[in-house]
């Protein structure tokens, strides 16, 4: 408890044995909240990784695209072209293999953007059995 300025609890008796501190867990949650009130979400991640706590801050998307130096060094954002909204960062797959990267070939598209590439390239139907099957809702 030093770590948060409470050296009163180290010596506290309600706190000094694992069951009693399980027993009052939500004492002891509410005391630390208290300690993170005071802190930035950076000060508070780096004092509790500091001693060994286990934890990691709460990001918005654009803060995780910088925040930890192995996110960056195994590319898992990259940024790619839409049709629609020009340059965007997605998540690429975190299983980045010699043989298989995972790399993105482009972002997630709207409902029927390949329409005409599966129905009529794959598919062999006409742009006139395309425009029908537009007219009557199908795609």
């Amino acid at each position: 408890m030093t770590t948060i300025g409470r050296e009163d609890l180290l010596s506290n008796p309600k706190y000094d044995t694992p069951k009693k501190r399980i027993e009052r867990i939500n004492e002891i949650r509410s005391i630390i909240a208290e300690w993170i009130k005071t802190k930035s979400t950076m000060d508070a991640y780096k004092t509790l990784i500091n001693i060994g706590v286990l934890c990691t801050p709460l990001q918005t998307v654009p803060q995780m695209y910088d925040f930890d130096p192995q996110v960056k060094a195994r590319k898992l954002f990259v940024e790619v072209e839409h049709p629609t909204l020009g340059k965007v960062k997605v998540a690429r797959s975190p299983f980045n293999l010699s043989e298989t990267p995972g790399d993105i070939e482009r972002p997630g598209m709207p409902i029927g953007y390949d329409n005409e590439e599966v129905y009529g390239s794959l598919l062999g139907y006409s742009k006139e059995k395309l425009e029908e099957l537009r007219k009557k809702g199908v795609i």
